[in-house]
């Protein structure tokens, strides 16, 4: 909260002065080449009530990715690493795939994004009796992301934020509102909470195998750029806001839907060396999602980190 509150005083102290200023670098006649390694994860928590919560966990696999962009044009290709940087005999191989997309025009910032993780490890929880990892080769996560940002200042610049098109030249802020439309799948083969634990609660809806959920909301959140000394520049965007969510569940045998409404909240921070030709950033994704249903709930967090490094030309 306290970070909260920080950012919107920045923004708010800010916005007036960076009306009519110039704040960021512009390299849009450089042609601009740049990598990326990084890699995507999508952990998700099942909060049973009374009962306690179950960690599920994918393993994280490295990618690597070549761009250019010039103008407005832009091209990013990328790949996975045959690499899980985590043990095979506790987390399992995780299949992941992530396909996006984003447009900044003027004020507006668009997205669109689709994630597929499929296998995922139950982490070890000694008070509810579960001693050991338990690898869920067919446990399959999925999203499909539509986002849309409006920024109060007209001078305020996503590009900038990311260091690759443009760069930071002064310290600047702004309010913003943002529109999001979201699926998000769990599915499994058999229910995905463990035996022991279905066993606790009397409950026909704790043996699923498949939830969906349909989301459209809105949050409104602060950006900040900071122009920092030797060519360093640090900024990022917090939103808060709510969802009205469709939740769909299924146990094989049986299915529901339940409408109601969820909190909302993502993060992001990008940061790192920007000179005039050659660039290294860091860029930091967190999209938050919580479904509840009267027995349980899923919190789920969509991460997304890239270490990029450029040339302008």
């Amino acid at each position: 909260m306290k970070s909260y509150i920080f950012l919107f005083l920045f923004a708010f102290s800010f916005h007036s002065f960076s009306q009519s200023d110039t704040v960021s670098e512009v390299y849009y006649n450089n042609f601009v080449v740049y990598s990326d390694l990084g890699y995507y994860s999508c952990p998700f928590d099942i909060k049973v009530e009374k009962i306690g919560t179950l960690k599920y966990r994918n393993n994280i696999k490295p990618f690597v990715g070549v761009g250019m962009v010039y103008k407005w044009g832009a091209l990013r290709v990328g790949t996975l690493l045959n690499y899980s940087l985590k043990g095979l005999d506790d987390y399992g191989y995780s299949k992941i795939f992530r396909i996006g997309t984003e447009v900044f025009y003027k004020r507006f910032l668009f997205e669109l994004s689709y994630y597929s993780i499929q296998g995922y490890t139950q982490l070890d929880n000694a008070m509810l009796g579960l001693n050991k990892f338990m690898v869920l080769d067919d446990l399959n996560f999925k999203s499909y992301t539509f986002n849309s940002w409006f920024f109060t200042n007209k001078k305020f610049s996503h590009h900038a934020l990311k260091g690759i098109k443009q760069s930071v030249k002064r310290n600047n802020g702004t309010f913003y509102l943002k529109n999001t439309n979201a699926i998000t799948s769990i599915d499994n083969s058999a229910p995905v909470l463990p035996e022991s634990v279905r066993d606790l609660v009397h409950s026909n809806s704790i043996n699923f195998n498949t939830i969906k959920a349909y989301e459209i909301g809105l949050l409104g959140g602060v950006a900040c750029a900071f122009k920092l000394k030797r060519h360093f520049q640090i900024g990022g965007m917090l939103g808060y806001g709510g969802v009205l969510i469709d939740r769909y569940l299924s146990t094989g045998k049986n299915s529901k839907n339940l409408i109601g409404i969820s909190p909302r909240y993502d993060f992001h921070i990008y940061g790192g060396y920007n000179k005039k030709k050659m660039f290294i950033m860091n860029f930091l994704d967190l999209e938050q999602r919580n479904i509840p249903f009267s027995d349980f709930e899923i919190n789920s967090n969509l991460i997304s980190y890239r270490l990029v490094f450029g040339y302008r030309f």
